[in-house]
């Protein structure tokens, strides 16, 4: 966004300005929410979301990651989520309800998702806490990396990223053990939030309303008028990177679980987490 820019602060936080004033300061990852204890929910908006078991949620036993549009389907039901994860700008621009309807709820997002959001809502960040999530090899003011430059600076940084056995030019497949350092989108927020998940302590993660389809929204609020590319993504990208997933995870104790009927996701990739 023109006119905003972020400046680095002590461990891993950001400060984020426009024209030279704070806007305000992005908490570091690991600190805006601390350790995760409780079993994971992390609540996409395909339709089959709203077939969820809501008494489970209503009860306050799960802590709940909403992605994209999911506050405003929890919010019908009384439900507040306890993070909110936003890394696509476009979506921020086409669904500035789903903030109107989180107002305190703490968000994780780009620094350009971030940004766009002050844009469009001053002041918000008043009172709803923020911390930045970052790309792998797609860092704030640092130019793009090769492959074996980025491989070995992930050795020397005791190898928290686990790379697809093909090299991937664009730099979205993979996993992250240590989100704090960067994400890999795999195309799809659903992944970005399960690296979030899993590096903050979670061990017992589900997902709702992760159907993969071009089938809508669970919400019908602030729907993009974009196409929705998740089908011609799935080969190329959300496929192997969720195979990432499954290997990097093996005998880690971190337990998946996707909860769609309608998902195309082999069900193996989730059967022998945490084993």
């Amino acid at each position: 966004m023109p006119g905003y820019m972020y400046e680095p602060a002590g461990g891993g936080g950001w400060i984020m300005k426009k024209d030279g004033r704070i806007v305000t300061d992005c908490l570091p990852l690991e600190r805006i929410v601390g350790n995760i204890t409780r079993p994971v929910t992390i609540f996409a908006t395909g339709p089959t979301a709203r077939d969820c078991s809501w008494e489970r949620l209503q009860s306050g036993d799960r802590f709940i990651i909403a992605v994209n549009g999911a506050p405003t389907v929890l919010l019908e039901r009384g439900i507040r989520p306890d993070l909110h994860l936003v890394i696509d700008r476009h979506f921020v621009q086409s669904g500035v309800i789903h903030f109107a309807n989180s107002p305190d709820v703490p968000l994780i997002g780009t620094h350009r998702s971030v940004a766009v959001l002050a844009a469009l809502m001053p002041g918000i960040y008043a009172r709803k806490p923020v911390a930045i999530v970052e790309r792998v090899n797609a860092w704030y003011g640092i130019p793009v990396i090769g492959q074996q430059e980025l491989r070995q600076l992930n050795r020397d940084s005791g190898s928290p990223f686990h790379f697809p056995d093909e090299p991937d030019r664009k730099f979205r497949i993979g996993w992250s053990d240590r989100p704090g350092l960067g994400v890999f989108s795999g195309c799809t927020v659903v992944l970005s939030a399960l690296q979030v998940a899993v590096g903050l302590g979670a061990t017992d993660i589900e997902i709702i309303g992760m159907d993969l389809s071009n089938m809508g929204h669970a919400h019908t609020a602030g729907i993009s008028k974009r196409p929705n590319e998740l089908v011609s993504q799935y080969e190329q990208y959300i496929l192997p990177t969720f195979q990432a997933m499954h290997r990097a995870l093996l005998g880690k104790g971190a337990a998946v679980r996707n909860l769609s009927p309608v998902c195309p996701l082999p069900a193996g990739l989730f059967a022998n987490n945490g084993k």
